[in-house]
């Protein structure tokens, strides 16, 4: 429990910024053939069956916190001309960052979390019970897109869901409300969780805290060695330690958990 607790705070407040790593990564994904490449280039390669023998990395960063922290992997793609995939939270939006991103041509989207905001703000705490009160939290979620994309001054066209420990209680993920219908009616064009995401994927590696920083069967420099299509999800904090952030997060986590 205390090597818990020394390890958690040592993250949050004392990593260092291994940005250097990233750009090996990147690198050393090229120099191994491999085309790096956002979700919406990648969907497009599903809908015309165009992947074959193709090589591929895809590099999806959720922005859970420390927005700021964009422009440090914006310096590495725009060095190595690639293209990413950046979802940002309503609590992490950042217009100007937002506008870098789309105006360099990577993907931009909402990292919405709907699901279980509304659960928690009515505590509920049943899957079944929740599912009653869908038709709210999906115009809930039109307004948030709406209103996220006004201040973007741009259309919003791709969505990926976040994940909350609401969430884990509920046994319920924050797109099990997201269909094809509200994907439509709301202009977009996918949900990073889709099915033709996911099936096509050789593997999907999710950072992490240290000493990894990787959760998965392998490295992400491994999965080069031994996958073809090859997806890695990214965040902020396991790339710098944001004493800002890290508080605020832990203080809201906290303090709704005892809400709820």
């Amino acid at each position: 429990m205390i090597k818990t607790i020394f390890n958690r705070i040592r993250l949050d407040y004392f990593l260092r910024n291994r940005i250097n790593e990233y750009e090996h990564l990147i690198k050393t994904a090229l120099d191994k053939g491999f085309e790096i490449m956002p979700h919406s280039q990648f969907y497009d390669l599903v809908k015309k069956n165009e992947i074959g023998s193709r090589k591929i990395v895809m590099i999806r960063q959720d922005i859970d916190q420390d927005p700021n922290y964009c422009r440090e992997w914006l310096r590495v793609e725009k060095k190595y001309k690639i293209h990413t995939s950046y979802y940002f939270r309503l609590c992490t939006k950042h217009i100007p960052i937002m506008k870098e991103i789309l105006d360099y041509g990577s993907d931009c989207g909402y990292h919405y979390e709907e699901l279980a905001s509304y659960a928690k703000r009515n505590h509920i705490k049943s899957a079944s019970v929740l599912m009653d009160h869908f038709d709210a939290i999906r115009k809930e979620f039109s307004n948030n897109l709406q209103h996220l994309e006004a201040e973007l001054g741009q259309k919003i066209h791709y969505i990926a869901s976040h994940g909350d420990f609401a969430n884990r209680k509920l046994k319920m993920p924050n797109h099990t409300f997201i269909n094809r219908e509200v994907l439509d009616d709301n202009g977009l064009i996918f949900e990073a969780y889709d099915a033709e995401f996911l099936e096509n994927y050789s593997i999907n590696i999710m950072d992490a805290g240290g000493p990894k920083f990787y959760n998965g069967p392998v490295s992400q420099l491994d999965a080069l060695d031994q996958y073809q299509i090859v997806h890695i999800l990214i965040h902020p904090k396991n790339w710098k330690a944001n004493v800002y952030w890290n508080t605020y997060e832990n203080c809201k986590r906290f303090i709704q958990g005892l809400k709820y």
